[in-house]
């Protein structure tokens, strides 16, 4: 069903709000998860707090610092299949999808786990970019490795479902993770379907052998979306459905943009390249999610590469990182891939 006679709506990361100072988007964005500190570089006492820092710590103790305090969700493409082509993803060319899987270094990741439990890190680490994690088997060993060298962390995965059985979930369990969501998609790769998503979340809670619990179905709405929770002992498991046409997000305008929201440029900052760090199955490293250097327009966005040696620390810290963070960190961010971003983020 379509709504040609409903409203369209802003979204939130399109709206300007009166009066608002960075401080007011630093504090709100702090605020809505646990232990999360981005900090207000505009600060004078975060200034002194910096310079101080660079004169009595190492070199390499002061690259730690940043990634430390402001990092909390760690993003690393272990390979590059997904067996979906989602009408409102970047794999829907198929130009992934069709190519051999591609694995990052194993070497690689052990060298970020080995950067992370120098730090002892306690945030968040997911293995999706635009791969579906489930999908290789390698991702078991990888998981056990995670939960070793980061026993602090919070292994999260973001996952369609496809793969996720009675068995996969006992491996997970005794790998530590703790949060699984799990995208619901409906019919014609990816549209709002009610009754085939039910289906679909039935066929899901009979193969884990998890009740269904909390389910929310909003069909009518200019946002659709189902919700629920399948119950399981020890990991808590969100599935989330909706139409992405609904939502809008265009993905650094790499997929169309939803007919039901008023196109904007964005006003609010984003602080994902600050909170973030994101590596894909190439060893780019990424500003954030939406950003895919699979399309020609988003190569300027790739920060650095870990195959060249460095640590994490030293490509957070790099100038170009550097002055992205600085380009994103206020109202109307500057980058081009940036300007129709409706991710909320603050």
């Amino acid at each position: 069903m379509k709504y040609p006679l409903l409203k369209k709506v802003v979204p939130i990361a399109m709206t300007y709000v009166k009066n608002r100072k960075l401080q007011d988007y630093i504090e709100s964005w702090n605020s809505e998860i646990k232990n999360r500190i981005v900090e207000n570089p505009e600060d004078s006492s975060w200034k002194i707090k910096n310079s101080m820092n660079k004169i009595l710590l190492s070199k390499q103790n002061y690259e730690k610092y940043p990634f430390k305090k402001n990092v909390k969700h760690v993003y690393i493409e272990p390979f590059s299949y997904c067996n979906r082509k989602c009408y409102f993803c970047p794999n829907a060319d198929l130009k992934r999808i069709d190519t051999k899987n591609t694995h990052l270094d194993r070497k690689i990741i052990s060298e970020i786990f080995d950067s992370l439990e120098s730090i002892d890190y306690d945030g968040a680490i997911s293995f999706h970019e635009y791969n579906e994690p489930l999908a290789d088997k390698i991702i078991f060993s990888i998981l056990e490795e995670t939960a070793k060298k980061l026993p602090n962390a919070e292994i999260k995965l973001t996952s369609n479902g496809d793969y996720l059985n009675e068995k996969v979930l006992k491996i997970l369990t005794e790998c530590n993770v703790s949060f699984i969501k799990i995208s619901l998609y409906g019919p014609d790769h990816g549209h709002f379907d009610k009754g085939e998503m039910e289906k679909t979340l039935k066929k899901l809670s009979k193969r884990t052998n998890c009740d269904i619990k909390d389910l929310t179905i909003d069909s009518e709405g200019v946002r659709r979306n189902l919700s629920a929770r399948l119950e399981h002992e020890k990991i808590l498991m969100h599935v989330y459905g909706c139409d992405y046409g609904d939502t809008g997000f265009d993905r650094g305008g790499i997929v169309p943009f939803s007919a039901n929201l008023e196109k904007e440029n964005r006003i609010r900052p984003c602080f994902a390249p600050t909170a973030e760090f994101h590596v894909d199955y190439l060893g780019n490293v990424k500003p954030c999610c939406n950003l895919t250097p699979d399309r020609d327009h988003h190569k300027d966005y790739i920060m650095s590469n870990m195959y060249d040696g460095k640590d994490i620390f030293s490509h957070y810290n790099s100038l170009k990182f550097r002055s992205f963070r600085e380009d994103t960190f206020r109202e109307s961010p500057l980058p081009d891939a940036c300007k129709t971003c409706t991710w909320p983020w603050t």
